[in-house]
């Protein structure tokens, strides 16, 4: 699996999202790739890594599959902590 190269990583987090557990959750998994999570009423990835460019999501992976960068990447260490990315909607059940 190859990840295209971001300027920040958010990792070990619980990442939210609305897709069903084993949905392809980013580019990456259009290899085929998906998340193996227990069901979910509203779907989460455990221990996720998410990697962002100029504001936008690149990918989601876990955060074991997460390979070495070149180049400088901004690193935030969530440590178990839940992370939501903005949504359009002003508000969300899921938070």
């Amino acid at each position: 699996m190859t990840l295209e190269q971001p300027q920040q990583i958010f990792r070990n987090f619980k990442v939210a999202t609305f897709a069903p557990a084993g949905t392809n959750l980013s580019a990456a998994s259009a290899t085929g790739e998906v998340f193996s999570q227990p069901a979910t009423a509203y779907g989460h990835v455990e221990d996720a890594a998410l990697g962002t460019a100029d504001g936008t999501i690149l990918w989601i992976v876990p955060t074991s599959q997460l390979p070495q960068f070149k180049g400088p990447v901004e690193t935030i260490d969530g440590r178990g902590r839940w992370l939501t990315p903005g949504l359009i909607d002003c508000h969300t059940h899921l938070v």
